[in-house]
């Protein structure tokens, strides 16, 4: 099967930027109907000794054929896979390939035998993420989040997802808390934000 990639868009703590290394990685899909993808990426986090996960998880966007269609989920995958090296992807009909054609079963298994360190090697901090609290209303108390997404830890990598970070705040995907019990005004405090309005989550 061909390879399916998404369509280009046109033209104080730990948390915010941090430097991080990749653990291991997990699934949960089997724990959620919905997912058609529940992977947990396990950040090793610079100058911390616990470890924070990252999930990409979702259902993918189907065609009336049942095949998959350029969304949320597919982008955020292939944000993880074109960081870490894997060329690889997924077919038109979800499933997992590796660069050569062949059929990936278990993409988590998958991962952890090529892109994550052998014991006891530690993780090579290769990597920038955005941390944020978020608030959940029914428990009444905010959580730490990764955000979906990691880059490779340069310069050019880190502007563009600064800019990416900065879009998402601005359009509410990212709705961050403070300690103040307040959440902060992402749009207004992005004023100037450069990022193209074609931008993609």
């Amino acid at each position: 099967m061909a390879i399916f990639r998404p369509q280009a868009a046109s033209s104080g703590g730990f948390l915010g930027y941090q430097n991080a290394g990749i653990a291991s990685f997990d699934s949960k899909v089997d724990q959620f109907d919905w997912a058609d993808v529940y992977l947990v990426v396990n950040l090793k986090l610079e100058n911390s000794q616990y470890e924070q996960p990252m999930n990409i998880a979702g259902s993918f966007d189907r065609e009336p054929d049942n095949t998959i269609k350029d969304c949320t989920l597919l982008r955020r995958l292939y944000y993880l896979f074109d960081a870490i090296g894997f060329d690889g992807g997924v077919t038109k009909e979800g499933n997992f390939e590796d660069a050569a054609g062949n059929e990936i079963e278990d993409i988590v298994s998958y991962l952890e035998e090529n892109y994550a360190p052998s014991f006891p090697a530690e993780p090579s901090i290769d990597y920038c993420v955005y941390l944020y609290k978020e608030w959940n209303e029914k428990e009444r108390k905010a959580y730490t989040r990764v955000v979906p997404k990691l880059v490779r830890n340069t310069e050019s990598e880190k502007k563009d997802f600064q800019g990416y970070i900065n879009f998402c705040k601005g359009k509410g995907v990212i709705k961050e808390y403070d300690d103040s019990n307040s959440l902060k005004d992402s749009a207004s405090s992005n004023s100037g934000n450069n990022t193209s309005s074609q931008t993609q989550f």
